[in-house]
């Protein structure tokens, strides 16, 4: 008898290597571990959803928001290894929890302190609604940025799409910066300056 191709899985083989359960949990989640997410007993927990949805937007091409992490062509951004232990989700929660928490309020949600950083201990803490708005007031442009804008837009993502990826950066933030002149040229952050000219 052909077996399922999920490792410890004894279960008849249905259809793309999958038993019927691993098959359901690839086909709704693209992901075969996914069943498992109700069996450690830690759902009734605030912060699971946290944990749940930053699993998925980095690893799961169904999540709504996959292409601005998980699926960037360019570094993509991914959840530690502490984070995400293979085979045991209810370890990968327990030092999720250990290492930041527990959420400030309901409205807290996981902030990366930098934005092109992955998902780990050192760069991210819960934040408030209003924390989030405060560092967004704070940042500031930087040509490295800039580089990055522009390089996404010519892949073809929209400024909108832009700017949910860069989650400290505002819309207006991102349109400025793709602003051009008549003749074609940057009308801010203009990439190559002038030298200017000294007379001797």
């Amino acid at each position: 008898m052909k077996k399922c191709s999920v490792e410890g899985c004894e279960n008849k083989h249905n259809s793309l290597g999958f038993c019927k359960k691993h098959y359901a949990g690839f086909k709704r989640h693209g992901n075969t571990s996914s069943h498992q997410y109700e069996k450690h007993g830690m759902t009734n927990i605030p912060e699971y959803k946290a944990w749940w949805n930053m699993i998925s937007r980095c690893y799961n091409p169904k999540a709504p928001n996959y292409k601005y992490y998980g699926g960037r062509k360019e570094n993509p951004i991914t959840v530690c290894d502490r984070w995400n232990i293979k085979n045991n989700i209810k370890q990968s929660i327990k030092n999720f929890l250990e290492d930041l928490g527990p959420r400030k309020s309901d409205k807290s949600s996981i902030d990366r302190i930098d934005n092109a950083g992955n998902y780990t201990p050192e760069n991210c803490r819960w934040a408030s609604p209003k924390l989030q708005r405060r560092n967004q007031r704070n940042t500031v442009l930087n040509q490295e940025l800039v580089i990055k804008i522009r390089k996404l837009f010519d892949e073809g993502f929209t400024k909108k799409e832009i700017s949910k990826m860069f989650t400290e950066l505002t819309y207006n933030d991102v349109y400025n910066v793709l602003i051009k002149n008549l003749d074609g040229s940057w009308k801010y952050w203009p990439l190559v300056r002038k030298k200017k000219i000294v007379n001797s």
